[in-house]
Formats: structure tokens, C-alpha cells, sequence
């Protein structure tokens, strides 16, 4: 705006100097040119000049008109005399960051974010994105990506932990407040990353022998407590079935354990949890998943709290007291099958989820190599990049100061040229002055 309102007082001065004969304004279009050129470091902008006295590419060539126009991504900042002021505001109602805008006469606001390109203005939105969703993140940018990256990162390592723990059996189970998941909401809705598949509930003695077990079964009409357009979790855990297969309606899943969902309209928030039926300490149950990612998605006796790299965090109930972390499956001496189902996780292949990009199936480390690995090569191809334009840059700006520039030999050639003749021309006139004298003497 500083630069613009200048270069718009220029053109007035322009206008006043050369409104008067043939006087040119050459010093102050080498100033407003000087202007229009920082100007462009800023953001990639457009010029305007009427009235050019050639259109050769000739280095004398010059505009010789008042008419001059300065272009952002289509809309005139610089009209002439006038200038229009960018204005800084926030991009979205969703998000705190600030984006660039056009103001027109009519008071309406263009967003020129997804316009703007060229100069360390469009560089610093390419960086950091330019549009936002409707949780305030940003859609695009390479900051983003690799924030996006990490961030399926992170979700991948908490899913999968927390499938992994949720088959260690505990006496009553508990989620936190799930945000957005109603009664009747599929769960494939909620959160794309549950998938077609199946889930047991295995229900354990004190002793650690597996006396029920169900299987219950996950798809896209799927919810956690509304039977109208499909199966719930809550119904299908609650169904007086014959898990067993053994003819006996008293020793099955719904026989020792209860499923309930409550959901707050007001708040918008649902808990899922799962309590005894039987006298406390004679029963637990354990979820083992089958690739639907519900139990670790959910949060049913989870290690790792929240769902990305900036809220991702060990239970706080495991870090006040880490003995209350489990190793088994089920409470038989010696059983460590969740601890080595952990150990195992680093080698194991697992599906990354992202919600920009294409899944990815990696062990851990190779995920984790694959975003090192691509941050090296957009850094390497970044440096090449700069180097190229940094040459390129040299080779205009050469060709530039020959054509604007002051060569400082060849001045000092012409001055040493025209000293000359003018000493040749002061010996001229002293002679023809000597003739004058020397012809009137003679008269007298």
C-alpha cells in the first residue's frame, strides 16, 4: 500500500510537470520505476503504460503518455492518480490466520489469497496455505502437508495402540466424551477411518479362561445405538444370542456384561461404556478388533489420548500411576500377549489413514522414513529451484543495469571525448579572436 500510494502520487506530479509544453518527467518515472521494481519483490504485479513511443524492444524507448495502471491478480491497485488500498483480514470465521483483500467502491471484500503469486507475498502463502476448511485448517500449503503428514502419523500410532491394548481385559470399560456422535449417526460417518470388518467382545473368568465370546459386525449403516437403518453396537452387544453355541441362554456375553450409550443433544457428546452384570471382580472383557479400528478409535481402554500429532498424549490415568498399565490379555499368570502385540507393532505393516491424501500401508519406521525422505527431496528440488532463478535473476539484472544502468568506464570515456573537443573549440575561438584583433589593428 506504501509503495502503490507513492507511486500514485508520482502520477500526479507526471501529470502536473508535463501538462506544461514539452517538459518531461524523466526523473520521476526513473523513480516511480524504482518503486514499480520493489513493488514487484513484494508480489507478482502487472503494469500498465499508454502511449508508448515504440513497440521495438529498443532501450530508448519510454512511455510518453500520463495513463498508468498497476494490476494484482486482476484488480487495479494503482489506477493513474488514484490508488486502492489492500486490506488484512481473517480468511475465515473458523480460523484466526489473516489473508490479503481487495476492497471495492461498493465496501464489498475480494479475497485475493488463491490469486496472489510472485514475490516473497505469494512465496509465504504458498508456505503457509490459502484456503481453510471448516475446522480451520488449512487445505493446502507446504507447511500443511507435512503437518497433515505427521498428524497420520500420529493418529496411525494411537489407532493402532489403542487396538492393540483394547484386547487387555478390564472389569468395566469407559470412553471419554465423544464429540458429534449421536444415537443414530453411522460410525463410518463419524470417523472415515472405521472400516468394514468385525469386532469380538471376549468376556474372561478371574482365572483368565475365555467363558463368552461375540462377534459383532461393522458397515457403512452402522451405529452405536439406532436399529432403524442397520445394526448398533449397543443392540448387538445386548442381544440374548447363543455365543457359545451351546444351548445355554445363561452363559453368553449379554449375561455378564451390559453396553450403553448416553448421548447429550445439548452438549452434542455420547460416552460409550461397558459395566458387569455379575459381582465385581468375578469378570472382565476385552475387545480383540478385526480390522474395523472401532475399539482404538473409540477409545475403549485406550493408551494414547487424542487424534493427532498436537493433542496426542499417554492416558493420564497410566502416567499418575504406570503400574495400572496392562501386559496380558487376560489375568493368566505369565500371559504378556499385549506387550509383545506392542513390541511386534514396530515391524507390522499397518494402513496410515489421511484425510487429504491416499492411505499409505507401512511398518512405522517406513512411514516415518517416507515423510523424512520426502521433506529431503522437496528441499534438494527447492535448492536446485533457487539456484536456477538466482542465475537467471544475475543474467537479468545484468541485461538490465547495461540498458539503465551507469557504466562508469564509458562515462568517463565521453567526458574524456567531449573535454577534448571542448578544448578544440576554445583553441578555435581564441584563434578567431586573435584574427578579430590582428584585422582591426590593421584598419586603424
Amino acid at each position: 500500500n506504501k509503495y502503490a500510494k507513492q507511486i500514485a502520487q508520482i502520477n500526479k506530479e507526471i501529470v502536473r510537470v508535463e501538462s506544461v509544453g514539452t517538459t518531461r518527467a524523466n526523473d520521476l518515472r526513473d523513480k516511480r520505476d524504482q518503486l514499480e521494481l520493489a513493488m514487484s519483490k513484494l508480489v507478482g504485479i502487472s503494469v500498465f503504460k499508454g502511449q508508448l513511443q515504440s513497440s521495438n524492444v529498443d532501450p530508448t524507448v519510454t512511455d510518453m503518455g500520463t495513463k498508468h495502471q498497476i494490476n494484482i491478480s486482476g484488480f487495479n491497485i494503482v489506477d493513474g492518480t488514484t490508488y486502492h488500498p489492500l486490506t488484512v483480514d481473517r480468511i475465515s470465521d473458523k480460523s484466526d490466520f489473516k489473508g490479503v483483500f481487495f476492497e471495492r467502491d461498493d465496501g464489498k471484500k475480494v479475497d485475493l489469497n488463491g490469486r496472489i503469486s510472485g514475490g516473497k507475498l505469494g512465496a509465504a502463502l504458498d508456505l503457509r496455505g490459502r484456503r481453510v476448511d471448516d475446522s480451520g485448517e488449512f487445505q493446502d500449503g507446504t507447511i500443511q502437508k507435512y503437518i497433515d503428514n505427521l498428524n497420520t502419523f500420529a493418529k496411525g500410532i494411537i489407532n493402532e495402540t489403542n487396538n492393540i491394548y483394547a484386547k487387555s481385559a478390564v472389569e468395566n470399560a469407559v470412553t471419554d466424551e465423544l464429540d458429534g456422535l449421536s444415537d443414530s449417526r453411522t460410525l463410518m460417518n463419524f470417523n472415515n477411518d472405521i472400516k468394514h470388518g468385525s469386532f469380538d467382545v471376549v468376556v474372561y473368568n478371574n482365572q483368565g479362561q475365555e467363558v463368552a465370546r461375540k462377534t459383532i459386525n461393522v458397515n457403512a449403516t452402522t451405529s452405536m445405538n439406532d436399529n432403524t437403518r442397520g445394526n448398533s453396537i449397543v443392540r448387538d452387544f445386548n442381544s440374548d444370542t447363543d455365543d457359545n453355541g451351546d444351548n445355554n441362554s445363561l452363559n453368553d456375553v449379554d449375561d455378564y456384561f451390559q453396553a450403553n450409550y448416553q448421548y447429550d443433544a445439548a452438549t452434542g457428546k455420547g460416552t460409550f461404556g461397558v459395566t458387569a452384570k455379575r459381582n465385581a471382580g468375578e469378570y472382565s472383557v476385552a475387545f480383540v478388533d478385526r480390522g474395523t479400528n472401532f475399539p482404538g478409535i473409540i477409545g475403549i481402554n485406550r493408551v494414547f489420548e487424542g487424534g493427532n500429532a498436537k493433542n496426542m498424549s499417554v492416558k493420564s490415568e497410566l502416567t499418575e500411576n504406570p503400574h495400572k498399565l496392562k501386559a496380558y490379555s487376560n489375568p493368566t499368570p505369565g500371559n504378556n500377549e499385549v506387550a509383545n502385540d506392542m513390541v511386534q507393532m514396530q515391524y507390522k505393516k499397518i494402513i496410515f489413514y489421511s484425510d487429504k491424501h491416499a492411505d499409505k500401508e507401512e511398518s512405522v519406521e517406513g512411514y516415518y522414513r517416507y515423510i523424512t525422505t520426502d521433506l529431503a527431496s522437496q528441499t534438494q528440488a527447492n535448492n536446485d529451484l533457487n539456484d536456477a532463478n538466482t542465475a537467471i535473476h544475475k543474467v537479468a539484472m545484468s541485461e538490465y543495469q547495461s540498458v539503465s544502468g551507469v557504466n562508469l568506464n564509458e562515462e568517463l570515456t565521453n567526458l574524456i571525448r567531449f573535454q577534448s573537443s571542448y578544448g578544440a573549440a576554445a583553441k578555435i575561438i581564441t584563434t578567431v579572436e586573435k584574427m578579430l584583433d590582428t584585422l582591426l589593428t590593421l584598419k586603424q
